[in-house]
Parts: structure tokens; C-alpha cells; sequence
């Protein structure tokens, strides 16, 4: 039993240095900046919080759009709820 709860503790503490990763490919037609939906336009070397949601969206130099978000979580006890009046990372589901 207590090699379970060792177990589960060290998972959720490695799964707290993982996040997730989106790539957006740079749109023809749009010099200077980048674009996706979630974010609209940002121009380069820009970073936002993304409305509604815990993430973070990046505007590289070459016109990609990288969006970061929580990895997965996991706890003996479950995992808070995002915190979205926070800003990411701050913002991630915590281990209970």
C-alpha cells in the first residue's frame, strides 16, 4: 500500500512539469504577425493569455503561433479545476 502511495505521489508531482503544445503553421498572406481563432492576430514576438481558458499563446519571430497549456494532472484525491482568474501556469489544475 504505501509503494502505491509513493507512486501516485511522484506521479503527480513528474505530471506537474509536463504541458501540452500546439504548433499553428504562420497563414499566407499575413506578414508581421500571427493568427489563429482562439487568439486572432498577435504580432510577432507577442504573448497573450488566451480568453477563457488556462493557456498561453506565443507569436514567433517566423510567424507560428505556439500554444502551451496544462499537461495532465493527477492526484490520489483528484485534481482542482482551472483557475482561469489566474494566468498559466498559475492557472492549472493542482493535485488534491
Amino acid at each position: 500500500m504505501k509503494l502505491v502511495l509513493f507512486f501516485l505521489s511522484f506521479l503527480a508531482v513528474v505530471s506537474l512539469s509536463f504541458t501540452a503544445l500546439a504548433h499553428y503553421p504562420k497563414k499566407p498572406g499575413t506578414p508581421g504577425h500571427c493568427f489563429a481563432d482562439i487568439t486572432g492576430p498577435l504580432n510577432n514576438g507577442q504573448t497573450v493569455q488566451v480568453k477563457n481558458q488556462c493557456a498561453e499563446a506565443s507569436c514567433g519571430g517566423d510567424g507560428t503561433l505556439t500554444l502551451v497549456t496544462c499537461g495532465a494532472v493527477a492526484g490520489p484525491k483528484g485534481v482542482s479545476k482551472p483557475d482561469l482568474r489566474k494566468s498559466y501556469p498559475n492557472c492549472c489544475p493542482q493535485p488534491l
